[in-house]
């Protein structure tokens, strides 16, 4: 347990965090990547997915987990907030989490990338049933928002709840389907959504990543939520119509 006292704000930064996978963690401070090790990996227990790390903007409506980072001492300060019932309210809270740099980080490959693509998978289902839970699609990429990806979301559909999976641009791996001719840039999956869905939604999102030449560390969650995303800033406020 780290002690509050030892944290230092004189000196942080707010940093995007990717998933903690095998007991090592990417983050990013203006773009620039860092790779750590975790020296208490049971302190991100329930938290990676679950909507219940403080989130920072990248865009209109588009959300990413974000913690400060002291970087005199390596901590990692992540804030949450854990509802109470179904009914509303939140306990707010936070973390202190003691990091290790690792300064010259080897890409995984073989069976290593294999393992940590599943442990990405688990968040990834994870995050899915929450984020549909709060009507949120997610969007699964590298650090990079411009860069390739697949978008996850849920709709209702003939009665039925269905899960659609859209990647840009159309992978060229298992799982997918072949791009047509002069439609490269994009494909998608639509398929009924329960438990399997997720899980096998999951795992065509890693096989993609795998194929863009993503690395499980630098994979990154993206929550939208649409009614922000599609809000347009109208031209004239209140008072103009007073």
């Amino acid at each position: 347990m780290i002690d509050s006292d030892t944290f230092d704000p004189a000196d942080t930064a707010l940093v995007t965090l990717g998933s903690p996978l095998g007991g090592r963690i990417r983050t990013w401070d203006d773009q620039r990547p860092q790779t750590w090790t975790i020296v208490d990996p049971g302190l991100f227990d329930g938290l990676p997915g679950t909507g219940a790390i403080l989130t920072d903007p990248i865009a209109q409506g588009r959300y990413r987990d974000a913690a400060v980072l002291d970087r005199e001492n390596n901590l990692l300060c992540v804030e949450t907030t854990t509802p109470v019932s179904r009914l509303g309210g939140v306990i707010a809270g936070h973390e202190h989490i003691a990091l290790v740099p690792v300064p010259d980080p080897v890409r995984p490959s073989g069976d290593q990338a294999a393992s940590l693509w599943v442990e990405f998978e688990r968040i990834l289902v994870t995050a899915l049933e929450h984020a549909f839970e709060r009507g949120e699609l997610l969007i699964v990429s590298g650090p990079s928002a411009d860069g390739p990806s697949v978008m996850l979301g849920a709709m209702t559909r003939h009665l039925r709840r269905a899960l659609i999976l859209s990647a840009t641009p159309a992978p060229s791996a298992p799982m997918w389907p072949d791009a047509r001719q002069g439609e490269e840039d994009r494909t998608s999956i639509v398929s009924d959504s329960c438990t399997d869905a997720l899980r096998e939604a999951a795992v065509r999102t890693t096989v993609a990543l795998d194929s863009w030449e993503v690395e499980p560390l630098d994979a990154v969650i993206t929550y939208v939520v649409p009614i922000e995303a599609l809000a347009v800033e109208l031209p004239w406020t209140a008072e103009d119509a007073a």
